[in-house]
């Protein structure tokens, strides 16, 4: 009795090749999501930096010029158009790509010993985020 063997060739069927490169397929979306996702976590940071750093800037331009002048121009919105003759703050906000719908100052009076209360809101365009700043300017010490 003679048996007819034959040999299997070693190799993959077909549905292990499908099932391996379905599942190679996804591993390489999936990580290219997460570079995505990281990309938008990075541009909202950079922005929320970008605005703090204006915001900072403004309001260190507004207690210089409290404590150089001693008066500071009181609004509720400011005025932009006016600017040059006022605070001179908007090149500081041209040159952070800051438009003046983007950027709200408002200074009012204080009360008692708080001379001014200066607020500035600053909106991204790019990440809708927004910002809020406070700063009250209190009457210099005198002697």
């Amino acid at each position: 009795m003679e048996h007819n063997s034959r040999s299997r060739q070693a190799g993959f069927t077909l549905i292990e090749v499908s099932v391996a490169l379905a599942l190679t397929t996804a591993g390489v979306i999936g990580t290219l999501s997460l570079i995505n996702f990281n990309r938008s976590l990075l541009e909202a940071a950079w922005a929320q930096n970008q605005m703090a750093r204006v915001a900072d800037s403004v309001m260190t331009g507004v207690t210089m010029r409290f404590y150089r002048d001693g008066v500071l121009p009181v609004g509720a919105n400011y005025d932009w158009n006016e600017d040059s003759r006022l605070l001179e703050l908007y090149p500081l906000m041209i040159d952070n790509d800051m438009t003046p719908a983007s950027l709200i100052l408002s200074i009012g009076h204080g009360a008692g010993e708080v001379v001014y209360e200066v607020e500035i809101i600053i909106a991204s365009p790019a990440t809708g985020r927004r910002l809020d700043r406070t700063l009250v300017l209190y009457a210099p010490l005198r002697p």
